[in-house]
């Protein structure tokens, strides 16, 4: 099984970084947010394994 709470926080904190509100120029209420599929690819599709599934929800 796949550590994917440790992948979410490292994509967020990537998507963070190289958003214009880290950097300042950028002033907005926005969430940083990723798709479950960025860290399981089947996520939308009906074949995916539901114990992967379970673990990225």
């Amino acid at each position: 099984m796949t550590n994917y709470e440790e992948k979410m926080l490292a994509a967020l904190a990537d998507k963070y970084r190289k958003s214009k509100k880290d950097q300042g120029t950028n002033v907005i209420a926005r969430r940083t947010k990723i798709s479950p599929s960025l860290l399981y690819k089947q996520y939308s599709r009906n074949d995916g394994d539901p114990e992967e599934l379970q673990a990225v929800n």
